[in-house]
């Protein structure tokens, strides 16, 4: 520290020590000091010396309560914009009429998305009365009762159904018009009348030990009655059981283990009994990049055990635009009455056997962006007894299915699809097949070659059109009292419909059918309903 010491004086006398002689000093003025003749004294500061002895203090402080009264902060309502539900319209009633006297409907119930459980009930006819061509009635009956309950990770589900399909055997000669009148309705009268199960029970999440699983089980009861041209009926009973299991195992391996019974029982002159089936264990890989699947089925029928190989694996070589696949895929098919009366609804008589199949295929599928979506495979298959559809009869004409021994088949399938948003949807698919039979013969019954043609428009959600074509070439066919197979002519069939949105609960619907005008079904001797127009209304709720 510096201090600065500074002798201020007025007008004053000063005497010096006293053994000094005095003078008398006169101040002329008050002295002012500049800083610069200060005298400067150095004078540090010392610090104290750092205390090293602590005392421990401690404290007792006696707890005490304090009741503070709580008196929450006033709510303020926020003015929001109420939202009004829309309505989800889960049900709705379709009823129309059109040419040949054909009324049509449609009802379907539901109580719409629900987290916990879903149900609804479909009911639908369609008749139609033939005007040009005698006995060409047909109608179709049917309905459903569906549900599906969701608890925990698991759901279950299940489906009532009826149909009833009412045909007749209109297929006759020109020349054998003149005769009809000797017949009636119900003497040609056919009748398929079946009632169908379904349960299923399946995880929908992942278990803490990551194992899946589902149950599945299904069963129709079918019967096929002709009334007078043979005056029987044919009933098959069909159950078919299914139970999977699968173990994940570090995230992109899979261990499989499939089981699968069928039992066919068919009564009618004579009764059938069949049971099939099958175990396949399988392991699956399953990355960003690869799929690959590799196990055996083994099938068994009776007392015959069949073993087939089943793989399959695809690669995505440039994303998903480019995946490569291929694969061999082999199994037991027993031929319902069923399925057979689905390809021939023509069918008079009906034999139990079971198809034997062995696949192999190659290909390459991929997508460009959200539009475009393709597929095209090339595939090749061993088919023991392999149903074919001859006729037995001139006038009128039915069918019996028979079972070709052995056929080998090589086949391509294409498919390419275009969808913009909700607004437009296009799909162009078709199909090739060389039958490698025995000699000179023919795969009878069955087209070689499809194309189908499908496209949706939506205009602003209150125009929508649909076209369809689909074409296919004629089959081969033996004639009664012929040896040689003659090939029918193919067909093409369109249809064109279109629904109007009127209101929000209203539309209105016209569709055009056979456009094309085709005059023959790809059964021999059986003739096709001509032009046809219908119209209708739709009310939804």
């Amino acid at each position: 520290m510096v201090f600065i010491q500074v002798l201020l004086n007025g007008y004053q006398t000063v005497f010096a020590q006293g053994n000094l002689p005095s003078e008398e000093v006169t101040i002329n003025k008050v002295y002012r000091p500049l800083l610069a003749d200060a005298v400067k004294i150095a004078s540090p500061a010392v610090p104290a010396a750092i205390d090293s002895a602590s005392t421990l203090l401690t404290y007792d402080v006696a707890p005490h309560v304090i009741e503070v009264p709580f008196v929450p902060a006033e709510i303020k309502p926020v003015a929001l914009v109420a939202l009004k539900p829309e309505p989800t319209q889960n049900n709705f009633i379709k009823a129309g009429i059109g040419m040949q006297l054909t009324p049509l409907l449609d009802v379907h119930l539901s109580n719409g998305i629900n987290e916990k459980f879903s149900y609804g009930l479909n009911l639908n006819h369609l008749s139609s009365s033939g005007s040009k061509i005698n006995f060409q009635d047909q109608s179709h009956t049917g309905g459903s009762l569906y549900g599906t309950s969701y608890f925990k990770n698991t759901s279950l589900s299940a489906n009532l159904s009826y149909d009833r399909d009412v045909y007749h055997f209109y297929g006759f000669n020109a020349d054998f018009f003149d005769s009809l009148q000797l017949l009636s309705k119900n003497l040609l009268k056919q009748q398929f009348q079946n009632t169908a199960l379904y349960l299923g029970f399946k995880n929908t999440k992942s278990t803490k030990s990551d194992i899946n699983y589902n149950f599945d089980f299904n069963f129709h009861s079918l019967n096929h009655q002709l009334f007078g041209l043979n005056d029987s009926t044919q009933k098959e009973n069909y159950f078919e059981f299914d139970f999977g299991i699968a173990k994940q195992i570090q995230k992109i391996h899979s261990a499989h283990l499939d089981f699968n019974f069928k039992r066919e029982d068919f009564r009618s002159h004579t009764d059938t009994s069949i049971n099939y089936f099958s175990i396949l264990p399988n392991y699956q890989m399953n990355t960003k990049k690869a799929f690959l699947k590799v196990g055996v089925n083994v099938s068994v029928v009776g007392n015959e055990v069949n073993l087939f190989p089943e793989v399959e694996a695809s690669y995505k070589l440039l994303d998903d635009y480019l995946i490569p696949y291929l694969g061999i895929h082999g199994n037991e098919v027993p031929n319902t009455m069923m399925a057979i009366a689905a390809v021939n609804p023509f069918i008079n008589t009906y034999q139990v056997a079971t198809s034997k199949i062995l696949t192999g295929y190659l290909g390459f599928r991929g997508s460009y962006g959200n539009n475009i979506t393709y597929n095209a495979k090339l595939n090749y298959t061993i088919h023991k007894n392999l149903p074919v559809y001859l006729p037995v009869n001139i006038n009128p004409t039915y069918f019996a299915e028979s079972f070709y021994s052995k056929a080998n088949i090589i086949g391509v399938n294409a498919e390419v699809g275009f969808k913009q948003s909700e607004r437009l949807n296009l799909m162009l698919s078709g199909e090739a097949n060389s039958y490698d039979m025995n000699g000179s013969d023919e795969p009878w019954g069955i087209p070689k070659s499809k194309l189908t043609f499908a496209a949706n428009y939506n205009i602003q959600n209150k125009i929508f059109v649909q076209a369809d074509i689909f074409g296919q070439s004629g089959v081969s066919t033996i004639i009664p009292a012929d040896t040689i197979s003659t090939q029918l002519k193919g067909f093409v069939d369109l249809n064109l419909s279109t629904t109007y949105n009127y209101k929000e609960n209203i539309a209105l619907w016209l569709s055009f059918n056979n456009i094309a005008a085709m005059k023959q079904r790809e059964f021999y001797n059986y003739q096709y309903y001509g032009f046809r127009v219908m119209a209708g209304a739709i009310f939804k709720f």
